[in-house]
């Protein structure tokens, strides 16, 4: 088993759900903007494991590590930090 530090702007996300999102350009097919839950994420960069975020619209390649599906993603991807709203 290994121990993950992320370096750089670099982070380890899962996805959580997808939704639609807002900023489509016209002329082009439907996007999807994603939530993700942020798994490993470098010191000092603003963000912490088990942060959700919304990321910008685009195509994040997965990877398998020891049987986990993981996304790499940099922080200039995130357009949003998100909350889970109380009913």
């Amino acid at each position: 088993m290994y121990h993950i530090e992320m370096v750089d702007d670099h982070m380890l996300v899962e996805r959580i759900e997808t939704t639609k999102s807002k900023f489509i350009n016209p002329g082009e097919t439907d996007k999807q903007g994603a939530i993700f839950r942020i798994l490993h994420a470098p010191k000092d960069c603003g963000y912490q494991p088990e942060d959700i975020v919304l990321l910008r619209p685009e195509t994040y390649p997965g990877f398998y590590f020891e049987g986990k599906l993981y996304t790499k993603i940099e922080t200039t991807d995130i357009i949003a930090k998100l909350t889970e709203a109380k009913e």
